[in-house]
């Protein structure tokens, strides 16, 4: 890929070396006639690979070629050429670590050129620097560093240090700005998005920050754990057998029932006082009076214990549901690294 990506930027935008071999390549083909071959499909790896004479003998993939090549051109597969910068940075899931890499190569590449004495040694501020060049897009000016600011309104707050006056622009989306805001997110101890987005905007600048910020925060295990939202649904209807009077007594037990009376002619006066007094007084909801959005399937949630403290509520994931007559989920089958559970959904919290 690295190859690719030097034939694609033609022989002028390099040095005299690899100039002379990039216009040698080229000077019998363009640039849209190469492409990157997976190595798996790459029958020359075949016999870099250690593979015996017996078994290239019966090798489809050394004899035949990729699957691909007998077809037409146009299905042919595409590889889209990315600088091995861009490679960089999307391979990474650290900022600390990326920071470290550029700064083991630009310090290798200094230390070539300068004498033993005026070697560098130890972390090169300037690495941050070499990684936000690789993902600036548009710009309202540009320092002396080549880097990108916002020509904002504080020029003149001079209490405030130079990346506080003018930051760093970093696109919303990109790898790198990811990267940030987790580094922030992290030494800010797990702040909320105010207080990440305000460390942020000591150095950098996001477009669409806010936005950005919350969506990572979303993803954040540890703050979903310390920070849940009690889960809950509208109050279920009544079942019939504690509405309607039972065919004998005893049939049916519910907790608003009291002392039945012998005899049918009792029971048929306490039903109708009852009925008149206090099954009216059921009709109202206490509590849970709004219908809320189901659970669904594989949605992530903490399971609340009243026996233990937040910190070791168990994780879990809703495997199925268990919906009422009116549709409303109340009730569902949960996994988590124990065991598996049905929990009511108050009991929840998202």
């Amino acid at each position: 890929m690295i190859v690719l990506y030097w034939i694609s930027g033609g022989p002028r935008r390099w040095k005299t070396f690899m100039s002379n071999r990039i216009g040698a390549i080229l000077e019998p083909s363009s640039p849209s006639q190469w492409r990157h071959v997976l190595t798996q499909e790459n029958p020359a790896d075949c016999a870099t690979r250690g593979l015996t004479p017996s078994q290239l003998k019966h090798h489809t993939l050394w004899w035949n070629g990729p699957h691909w090549l007998h077809l037409s051109e146009e299905h042919w597969p595409v590889n889209p050429v990315q600088s091995p910068k861009s490679e960089l940075v999307l391979g990474e899931q650290s900022l600390k670590h990326i920071g470290a890499h550029i700064s083991y190569v630009k310090r290798f590449i200094y230390n070539t050129r300068h004498k033993k004495a005026d070697r560098l040694t130890g972390p090169i501020q300037q690495a941050l620097f070499a990684l936000v060049r690789m993902v600036h897009q548009l710009s309202p000016f540009l320092d002396d560093e080549g880097l990108m600011r916002v020509k904002g309104r504080l020029k003149n707050a001079l209490q405030l240090s130079m990346s506080q006056r003018t930051p760093i622009i970093l696109p919303k989306a990109h790898h790198l700005t990811i990267l940030v805001i987790r580094n922030a997110h992290h030494n800010t101890l797990h702040g909320g998005v105010q207080l990440t987005l305000s460390t942020i905007h000591q150095v950098f600048w996001i477009v669409n920050g806010k936005q950005a910020v919350k969506r990572i925060l979303r993803q954040c295990v540890t703050c979903f754990k310390h920070r849940p939202s009690p889960s809950s649904q509208l109050m279920g209807d009544l079942p019939a057998h504690r509405v309607n009077p039972p065919k004998r007594a005893f049939e049916a037990t519910g907790v608003d029932y009291t002392e039945f009376l012998n005899g049918q002619r009792m029971f048929r006066l306490f039903w109708r006082k009852w009925s008149a007094d206090w099954l009216s007084h059921l009709q109202a909801r206490p509590k849970w009076r709004h219908e809320t959005d189901n659970l669904q399937r594989n949605d992530m949630i903490i399971i609340e214990d009243d026996r233990t403290g937040p910190s070791d509520w168990k994780l879990g994931r809703i495997i199925d549901l268990h919906p009422g007559a009116d549709g409303l989920v109340r009730v569902a089958t949960i996994k988590t690294s124990t065991g598996i559970y049905k929990r009511v959904k108050h009991g929840l919290r998202l």
